[in-house]
């Protein structure tokens, strides 16, 4: 039998005392048939967002078996972002997004297969014999966390036709201050 799933509920359990102690609220859903993966939901701060709601950080663990990575955990971090599309928003985003996963530290922008959500994805390698621990996560988690605020704002504006895509780039190269 597979213990990497109960090593992963067990790891998942300790970022989930790390998240809280950094004053985020958490849920561990324990995989069934609704979650395929043990996985760690984080309410990221809705002041902080690019919504008025909340967006949800998930983490999980990315299945690879014993015998490819042994020596390797890989930790995913997944946040859905709202898009509404008008017209031909969807094809400016998706223009837009080599340029915009060029300026990120680390993750990446992208849309689904379907190209009906916009996402933020990360995925953190973790050696196996330490697993997760606070000096590891906790300053990669909040950055995660804080990516989509400097740039799912303006995406999101390109999507809804709201901006044009040469206003958003002047918008984001200001905020960055080369505008």
């Amino acid at each position: 039998m597979d213990a990497a799933p109960d090593r992963h509920l067990v790891e998942l359990g300790f970022l989930q005392a790390i998240v809280t102690d950094l004053g985020l609220k958490t849920q561990l859903v324990e995989r069934s048939a609704d979650f395929p993966y043990h996985t760690l939901l984080v309410t990221l701060d809705p002041a902080a967002t690019p919504t008025t709601a909340p967006l949800q950080l998930a983490v999980t663990f990315y299945p690879v078996a014993d015998d490819q990575l042994s020596d390797t955990l890989l930790l995913q971090y997944f946040i859905a972002l709202p898009l509404t599309v008008v017209g031909d928003g969807l094809t400016a985003v998706r223009e837009w997004l080599p340029e915009i996963n060029n300026q990120t530290a680390v993750g990446h922008f992208s849309l689904t297969s379907d190209h009906q959500q916009l996402h933020f994805r990360y995925v953190q390698a973790l050696p196996a014999a330490t697993g997760i621990t606070r000096a590891a996560v906790g300053e990669v988690l909040l950055l995660v966390a804080y990516t989509p605020t400097l740039f799912a704002p303006p995406l999101a504006a390109v999507a809804a036709g709201a901006l044009t895509l040469a206003q958003a780039r002047a918008q984001v190269a200001a905020q960055f201050g080369g505008g």
